[in-house]
């Protein structure tokens, strides 16, 4: 499904007014996305960075809601502590 991204200008692209620009792309063609810090004209931007299917990558300074959404569950779900069963670990090892 095609969903509008920011994302940074080039250095090379003169014709492009302010520092991004908004280009669709297939969500069913993003490898990974994750949230970077991106250094632009002696400030920090809060950004995205994404990588495609066919290996290009993107720095997006905005991303559609459902996939911050996504990112914001995942990284809660790292922060989770899972506990194993030890009986069960030493029994499989004997």
């Amino acid at each position: 499904m095609l969903k509008p991204f920011k994302v940074l200008k080039d250095k090379n692209d003169a014709n492009i007014d302010g520092i991004d620009y908004t280009i669709l792309i297939n969500t069913e063609h993003i490898t990974s996305l994750k949230p970077i810090n991106i250094p632009y004209a002696g400030e920090i931007i809060s950004g995205y960075w994404l990588r495609l299917l066919n290996g290009k990558k993107y720095k997006a300074t905005r991303i559609p809601q459902e996939l911050i959404n996504l990112i914001e569950e995942e990284s809660g779900l790292a922060a989770l502590s899972f506990q194993t069963d030890s009986s069960l670990s030493e029994q499989s090892f004997q």
